[in-house]
C-alpha cells in the first residue's frame, strides 16, 4: 500500500492510530470496568494494573500510544477520559476498604503506569523487571497495616 492510499484510507493520524489500535484502547476501556465490578477493590486495582502493564509490556506500539506524548491523539484522550472516572470507583473503594492509603488518587496510579513504562523501555533485555518495581510502588500505596 503507497502513502496515498494510506491518506485516503486514514486522512489524519488520529484515524490511522485509533484504526491500528482499536482493540487495545478498548480492552483499556473494559479493564477498569471490570475492576468496579469486584468486592475486593485492592484485588480489582492489582489485577487493573498487573493487565495493563502487562500489555504495555508486550506491545510497544500501545506503550508508546498511551505514554504523555502519544496522549496528543484524540482517539488516546478519549481512552483516557472514560478510564479515569471508572477507576475512581475502586480507588474511592479501597481507601474505604482499609487497602490503600487515604492520599491516593487517581492520578497516582496513571503516575505509577508513566514511570513503568519508563522502566520497560530502561529494562528491553529484562522484560520483566517492572513486575519488581510495581510491586514496591504498591508497597508504598498500600496503607500501613494493611494485609499485613
Amino acid at each position: 500500500m503507497g502513502g496515498g492510499t494510506v491518506y485516503r484510507h486514514f486522512p489524519t493520524k488520529d484515524a490511522l492510530v485509533s484504526a491500528l489500535f482499536a482493540a487495545e484502547l478498548d480492552a483499556e476501556i473494559a479493564r477498569p470496568r471490570e475492576s468496579a465490578q469486584s468486592d475486593d477493590a485492592w484485588a480489582a486495582l492489582l489485577g487493573y494494573l498487573d493487565e495493563t502493564l502487562r500489555r504495555q509490556a508486550a506491545n510497544r506500539g500501545l506503550r508508546a500510544l498511551l505514554c504523555p506524548s502519544g496522549s496528543a491523539f484524540p482517539s488516546v484522550q478519549e481512552c483516557r477520559a472514560v478510564v479515569d472516572p471508572h477507576l475512581e470507583f475502586p480507588i474511592d473503594r479501597a481507601r474505604s476498604q482499609g487497602a490503600l492509603r487515604a492520599d491516593a488518587t487517581v492520578r497516582d496510579i496513571t503516575l505509577l503506569q508513566v514511570a513503568l513504562v519508563g522502566i520497560m523501555d530502561a529494562t528491553p533485555g529484562d522484560p520483566d523487571a517492572y513486575r519488581r518495581h510495581l510491586a514496591v510502588h504498591l508497597d508504598g500505596l498500600r496503607k500501613r497495616g494493611a494485609g499485613e
